[in-house]
Order: structure tokens, then sequence, then C-alpha cells
């Protein structure tokens, strides 16, 4: 079947799905509060602080992308595509960058 590529219908599903109380698997997009509320949910069973799970949600995964993605080279236009942005300034809102000299064109060349 991978060979083949998807079939229609999987190509157009959600990929996080909604799932009834029962365990059964719904048919429509899990929504956005219910993915906010899964990552704080893991993160605490993770033993996060009460502090750091405070500022987790569905923009911290984008931006955890966003930013691996910029260290590990990938290119802008891709990264847009992918998160579904319009242009690379609105990327770049999502990168989070706290290591100066980590992609700085400065360290690129040798400086």
């Amino acid at each position: 079947m991978c060979r083949e590529g998807l079939p229609r219908t999987a190509a157009r599903a959600p990929l996080l799905r909604a799932v009834a109380k029962n365990g059964n698997l719904g048919s429509t997009a899990l929504s956005g509060a219910a993915i906010h509320q899964t990552i704080r949910r893991r993160a605490e069973h993770a033993g996060f602080d009460h502090a750091a799970i405070s500022k987790l949600g569905g923009h911290s995964l984008r931006a955890g992308f966003v930013t691996q993605g910029t260290r590990n080279g990938a290119d802008g236009s891709a990264i847009a595509r992918q998160t579904g942005r319009a242009s690379l300034d609105s990327v770049e809102v999502y990168r989070r960058e706290h290591a100066p000299l980590l992609g700085n064109a400065v360290t690129d060349i040798g400086l």
C-alpha cells in the first residue's frame, strides 16, 4: 500500500482524530483545546514542574518544530509549507532561538 500511495480517504483524514470516552475513534479532527489539554497532561505525567506546564500548548509544538528545523538546516520555505504559514516572516515568529551563536551567520563563516 505504501508503494502505491495513500487511499484518497486517508489522504484527507485528520491526523489527530477525536476519541470518544468509550475509546472509539471519531471521524472529526481533535480540537485545539483537546490537543492543548493532552500536551499539558502528558507533561505533568512526565514530571514537568507546574511553571513549565503552564507555558505549554499547541503553539509550543509548532515553535519547537520551527526552531529545531531551522537548527537542522531545513529550508525556510519548506518549514512555512509544513506549518501552514504564508510567508517566512510568519514562520520567524515561531522560531525560539535563545542561544545567540546558534544559527548565527558570524559563526557560520568562522568568526
